[in-house]
């Protein structure tokens, strides 16, 4: 018994003490340097473009996951992450935005360019864009993956309007909506409760489970569809109506949403989530 009073008693002087060590006035602390350095309209070059020599490829224009991975790397360990790929093709867009706002005709060919090289060579290593393949090393296996890549593409769409990116970010997010037209999975929206899934099941698609119900795939749904909606114009003739023909004839996998279906979907997706789950996505 003593021994347990004694531990007490030095447990709650410890408080005490440790209290009383923390009590001090309120005052304020003014820093005597800048916690952001001052930097200039070329810093923001230098930087973008080291970031480029040491971590893009030269040989396949895809990101490598560090600076000591030989040219040439074409495997998951030696790769960044897929849906990263996604949003630095969309910093080599920004560059360019940046070089035409700066009047700059020598960076914004540069980086024009280097746009075109990024799409092209993530092409190639993520078989053609092809959300249906779920091949292990180069395939698409997580709904949120496909669905980073429907912003770029969109946003890539907005600001070139090439019409190759419209139907890539049309496709790619049907897809993670609805489910694949080859794979039969249930498509990451759950249409009884509502929220979005991450990922399904890729030993068995047409189970009709999903794993995941998280913001991570809510958030990226979101951005998409709010961007497909900024980025169509309200003339587009072909999306003033959802695609009632869809992939190999099956109208249950539409190919494309109207502007229109888009701006809803954004509410739709959150619909059925819990606090909690909107806290996460709101952090993000």
């Amino acid at each position: 018994m003593k021994i347990y009073i004694v531990s007490a008693t030095f447990l709650l002087l410890g408080c005490i003490v440790s209290s009383a060590c923390n009590h001090q006035v309120n005052k304020k602390y003014v820093l005597d340097y800048d916690i952001v350095p001052a930097y200039h309209n070329e810093d923001t070059w230098k930087a973008y473009d080291a970031f480029n020599q040491y971590l893009l490829d030269p040989v396949t224009s895809v990101y490598k996951v560090n600076n000591d991975i030989a040219d040439g790397a074409n495997s998951k360990s030696t790769i960044g992450a897929i849906w990263t790929q996604a949003i630095y093709w969309d910093m080599a867009m920004n560059a360019y935005k940046l070089a035409e706002q700066q009047s700059n005709t020598q960076r914004a060919t540069q980086y024009k360019q280097l746009v075109a090289d990024i799409y092209k060579g993530d092409s190639a290593h993520y078989v053609g864009f092809d959300f249906d393949n779920q091949d292990p090393n180069d395939g698409w296996f997580i709904y949120d993956d496909i669905m980073w890549w429907t912003i770029s593409f969109s946003r890539a769409y907005g600001l070139f309007k090439d019409p190759q990116y419209l139907k890539r970010a049309d496709e790619s997010f049907c897809r993670v909506w609805y489910g694949s037209y080859k794979l039969k999975d249930r498509g990451s929206y759950d249409k009884v409760n509502g929220g979005m899934f991450w990922q399904w099941n890729n030993q068995n698609p047409p189970d009709n489970s999903g794993t995941g119900k998280m913001s991570c795939i809510n958030f990226p749904a979101v951005i998409a569809a709010a961007t497909l909606y900024n980025n169509i114009a309200a003339s587009d003739v072909q999306h003033q109506a959802d695609d009632k023909i869809g992939f190999d004839g099956n109208p249950d996998y539409p190919r494309w949403l109207s502007r229109d279906t888009y701006l809803k979907m954004p509410k739709r997706s959150m619909s059925g989530a819990s606090t909690t789950y909107l806290i996460k996505a709101a952090a993000m």
